[in-house]
């Protein structure tokens, strides 16, 4: 966790994983004082997606191309990994599967292990923390909508979305996801160097990729807290991990802003 102060308003960041196991316990003290401290939260995006009929919609319209096969839009060798992906989360395979849109099986393919692992988005951290301040009866707001979210992902080029699938493929934990468990406990144990050689192997796209995933939101984010920091109060910001390690990070683009942030947790 760390803290940006602006002239009178500062605000607590933290960085989060959006999944995790049922009753891990990884709240601290200084956690808990920041949250009683702050009087907003602000996440990547402040839907509770718990519902599926509030995701559903958008991802038939964003994530599916029936007219397009996902088969016929990736190589034989990417097809048999997806396959074997899907069959080692106990899933029939990649066939009923073909109307997926790149990106959407990325997404899936980096997801189903980590559920088949005991991890849910009901036990992330933004899921405990949004609860926690809408029980205290304090606003919820997002950086981005959930639209604007997964738009980051479909408005990605044909050969963006392939490449994207085919990282998420060769980076994938398998079925037992040993890489997300690593990843906790690096995150558990406050180790950022670990935090950045997994998110280097685990995000080692090209560049544009790169820019349109995280870079380019983080400056954007920058630009919104900039506007918070020059207001009065303390915010409670929690993104995930990935936006505040590296070149380009959340951190990196508030200090070139001006503001000094420093690591309180």
């Amino acid at each position: 966790m760390w803290l940006a102060r602006g002239p009178k308003a500062k605000a607590y960041i933290f960085g989060t994983i959006h999944i995790m196991k049922a009753d891990v316990a990884w709240t601290t003290p200084a956690i808990d004082r920041a949250l009683a401290e702050s009087d907003d939260l602000w996440l990547e995006v402040p839907d509770d997606l718990r519902d599926p009929s509030a995701i559903m919609p958008a991802i038939k319209d964003l994530g599916m191309d029936p007219a397009h096969p996902l088969s016929s839009k990736i190589s034989k060798a990417d097809l048999d990994r997806l396959d074997a992906a899907f069959k080692a989360a106990g899933l029939p395979g990649e066939a009923p599967f073909d109307a997926f849109r790149p990106w959407f099986a990325a997404l899936m393919v980096s997801v189903l292990p980590t559920i088949k692992s005991g991890y849910s988005g009901e036990n992330g951290v933004d899921a405990t923390l949004r609860a926690r301040m809408t029980a205290a009866g304090k606003p919820v707001k997002g950086f981005e909508t959930l639209n604007e979210q997964l738009h980051l992902f479909s408005d990605l080029s044909p050969a963006q979305e392939v490449a994207l699938l085919h990282q998420s493929l060769a980076t994938s934990g398998g079925a037992d996801s040993p890489d997300i468990d690593r990843l906790e406990s690096a995150w558990q144990s406050g180790d950022i160097a670990q935090v950045v050689r997994y998110e280097g192997q685990m995000q080692a796209l090209d560049p544009s990729l790169t820019a349109a995933l995280l870079t380019n939101r983080n400056a954007n984010w920058a630009k919104q807290l900039d506007q918070r920091l020059r207001g009065d109060g303390t915010s409670f910001v929690a993104v995930g991990i990935a936006h505040l390690s590296g070149p380009g990070s959340l951190i990196e683009d508030l200090t070139k802003l001006g503001y000094t942030v420093t690591r309180v947790e």
